[in-house]
């Protein structure tokens, strides 16, 4: 994953009351429920790509096919 990923996954986990993922078929966007649920990072890879850094980044042994 990307370090700017990383850093906004663990944002969302320290703060789910502040933060919530939106997951869409084209994007996965960040938004700031402080600010009215307006987006705030959009996270750069989404859909088969996402779920694979996803899994390489908690550790499993993971490839494409």
């Amino acid at each position: 994953m990307y370090e700017k990923d990383v850093e906004w996954l663990e944002k969302c986990k320290q703060n789910p009351e502040r933060y919530k993922i939106f997951v869409d078929n084209d994007c996965i966007d960040v938004c700031d429920l402080n600010e009215g649920g307006e987006s705030v990072y959009t996270f750069r890879e989404f859909g088969y790509y996402f779920a694979l850094r996803l899994l390489q980044y908690i550790g499993c042994n993971a490839d494409m096919v």
